[in-house]
């Protein structure tokens, strides 16, 4: 049920604030046609209904001609009782030669939408506020074929076709009398807003955008809209106090800049201010508040904007809406992702795209990670500078093409396709310097011909400013096709490593890098305390990698293996050291030293052995065996091993199912695997060849 309010005093609603009557064109007042109305509040709406009553405080019927009354008697009636009523309206029912248009929401803080005032310049005749204030009202002389209401445009076009009451507020916009408006304006007006209803009544509910990433968005200080639109969306300064208005008003001035349905759509709901106001509408409920922004003020404010510069130049009756063909453009796309193959179309391979052949694969984020002092930037610059300065596949291409002999560059005997390489140096910045020297004088390449481009400060990737900033040098500076993090944690300063939350927020910025720049990102990461459960932290970042590789250090032999690679075989392993080159001298005559990787044919299982086995089970089966292999001279089998490795552990919940047996097998199973331990065709366990007990 809508709700009585009173129309003055501290409960006065905030409509009808103004009435002149002496504004009010005399060939209104001199007709009988007028009633005081009331303002009642529709909760369901939100908004203040406009209901003509009789004089004596009962209800009147637009429909009913002998109950009408005279101006006078009218606005008496509104000013002896100002606490009932709120103003005084025309029944325009039947007078079909007389035209009442209706511009609404396009009044904010007093100024007047540009494509309102267009309308209003192309009618010529009187017109005043709403009692809102918010939109406004033109009264002509002229005819439609019907009443039309287009409540998607918020244009109305009443000429007495309907039971119709007007309210009239006299607080003109203009000096001008009634005129008589142009018939082929008019007809024009009503054709143009008459399709867009029809339209927009079939696209209004199918389709809402998919939200574009905050990154992704502009600036609200660069936009090109009205200042206090700016404001309204930085900081939620709303003069007018009339939420919804304001949503309507940003909706058609961000149309108005030329912004997409999408835009215009994230752009609202990632403001705080104006998505708080939909919230608001829609009982806190955040789907329904997207689609109230969708429909109510992206969907109904996008014709006013893109109607604009046809009003006065050309009225042209559309077949179709824009509307309706960007809707039938965006179906058609979702629709063809959804196409159906036959078996041999779907059993055709797609050919793998690798930067790097069977190592580095062209793909949205890779992870390199290792204990503090593997060498896991030394060996990622190393790999890195060889894809930067390798020919990339469009020139060899050419080359080809023109009769030239040139071969693909290589990396360890690896097909390398040339790629731009932006790095992003978060720690350790100087060290970093002297690393890139020393690459470029062990490799006699001149640092001019290193096509590498580098980011020396530590940007936040849990502040949108900073990935926006870091979005925006990369595109300055032309197309990537990989950005290496130096290292993870050091751009996530405040952030938890272990917190599904802020990891999630990294990586989610990681892929707006890769939409917005092409590039891949390869992030450079630590290993935990226990090497044995891989990199540090969230455990879903492996999950969300497309490839990654462990660098494990034992004295001063490294080996990078591949230990993840989707859509690939991983296990494969590249050794190498680190060669110490001296790149100057300091301030005092001293060499100033870094390292270079040198290549070796160490494996995982050479550098593991020497390293020892990780995680606390597989050195206590390790030491088990080790010393049942001291004491005995027989063989050792698989069960004495298991039984006295058991005894060792700790058994836990004595209510739970005892797993000894299981952990201890599986830690048996790696010690073989990585050559810490042998086992033989009978079955006995034995250290390797070469080791002694």
């Amino acid at each position: 049920m809508a709700a009585m309010q009173n129309n003055s005093g501290p409960g006065r609603p905030p409509i009808a604030l103004v009435f002149n009557a002496d504004n009010i064109p005399q060939q209104l007042k001199a007709q009988r046609r007028w009633a005081p109305w009331k303002a009642v509040w529709n909760a369901e709406k939100s908004k203040w209904e406009k209901v003509p009553y009789q004089t004596n405080g009962y209800g009147l019927s637009s429909a009913k001609p002998e109950k009408w009354y005279s101006f006078d008697t009218a606005v008496a009636a509104f000013k002896a009782h100002p606490d009932l009523y709120a103003g005084v309206g025309f029944v325009l029912t039947g007078l079909t030669d007389f035209l009442g248009i209706d511009l609404d929401k396009c009044v904010t803080d007093g100024v007047i939408a540009p494509w309102a005032q267009e309308v209003i310049n192309s009618v010529g005749s009187y017109t005043e506020f709403s009692p809102s204030g918010n939109g406004l009202r033109i009264l002509a002389n002229g005819s439609t074929p019907e009443d039309l209401a287009n409540i998607a445009v918020g244009i109305e076009m009443y000429s007495g076709h309907t039971a119709r009451f007007l309210t009239i507020t006299g607080d003109a916009i203009n000096n001008v009398p009634v005129a008589t408006a142009d018939p082929a304006v008019v007809g024009d007006l009503y054709r143009q807003y008459y399709v867009a209803r029809k339209a927009q009544d079939n696209v209004i509910s199918l389709i809402v955008p998919e939200l574009i990433h905050e990154l992704a968005l502009p600036d609200v200080a660069d936009m090109d809209v009205p200042q206090h639109i700016r404001n309204f969306l930085a900081d939620g300064t709303n003069e007018s106090g009339d939420g919804s208005g304001m949503l309507h008003a940003t909706g058609v001035a961000l149309y108005a800049a030329g912004y997409s349905d999408a835009e215009v759509l994230s752009i609202m709901a990632n403001s705080d201010a104006a998505f708080d106001i939909a919230l608001n509408h829609r009982r806190q409920d955040g789907d329904r508040a997207l689609y109230y922004l969708w429909v109510e003020h992206c969907q109904k404010a996008k014709p006013k904007a893109t109607t604009k510069a046809q009003i006065l130049d050309d009225f042209e009756d559309l077949s179709e809406t824009i509307e309706v063909v960007e809707a039938k453009k965006v179906a058609a796309v979702h629709e063809e992702r959804f196409a159906l193959k036959t078996a041999e179309e779907f059993a055709k391979r797609q050919k793998s795209s690798w930067i790097v052949k069977g190592l580095v694969p062209n793909a949205n984020l890779g992870v390199i990670y290792g204990a503090s002092g593997s060498g896991k930037s030394f060996f990622v610059l190393d790999l890195m500078a060889a894809v930067s300065r390798a020919v990339t596949a469009q020139q060899l291409a050419q080359a080809l093409a023109d009769g030239h002999d040139v071969r693909h560059s290589t990396w360890r005997g690896l097909k390398v396709s040339g790629a731009k390489v932006c790095w992003i140096a978060a720690e350790g910045q100087e060290d970093m310097r002297k690393r890139v020297q020393a690459y470029a004088l062990a490799n006699n390449v001149p640092l001019a011909d290193l096509p590498m481009q580098f980011i020396d400060v530590a940007p936040n990737f849990l502040e949108t400013a900073d990935v926006k900033a870091v979005i925006k040098q990369m595109r300055l500076k032309g197309h990537f096709d990989i950005v290496v993090v130096d290292t993870l944690a050091q751009v996530m300063a405040g952030g938890n490593e272990n917190s599904g939350e802020d990891m999630g927020k990294v990586l989610s910025y990681c892929r707006e890098i890769t939409r917005l720049t092409g590039a891949m990102v390869i992030l450079i990461h630590h290993s935990g305390k226990d090497e044995s459960r891989g990199a540090r932290g969230w455990s879903g970042l492996r999950a969300a990698c497309d490839f990654e590789f462990e660098i494990i250090r034992a004295d001063e032999d490294r080996v990078a293996t591949v230990t993840k690679m989707k859509g690939g075989a991983d296990g494969a392993e590249y050794g190498f050291r680190l060669q110490t080159v001296v790149v100057g001298k300091d301030e005092d005559g001293d060499d100033e030293t870094t390292c270079v990787v040198s290549y070796t044919d160490s494996t995982r299982a050479s550098v593991a052995v020497t390293q020892g086995p990780k995680g606390d089970n597989n050195n206590l089966v390790l030491e088990t065996a080790t010393t049942l292999l001291t004491l005995s001279s027989g063989p050792l089998t698989i069960n004495e091993l298991i039984t006295a490795a058991i005894s060792k552990m700790d058994r836990g919940n004595p209510d739970a199912r005892d797993t000894r047996s299981q952990t201890a097998r599986r830690s048996l199973k790696t010690l073989v695997e990585q050559g810490f331990l042998a086992q033989t065709a009978q079955g006995h366990v034995t250290l390797p060849d070469g080791k002694n007990v």
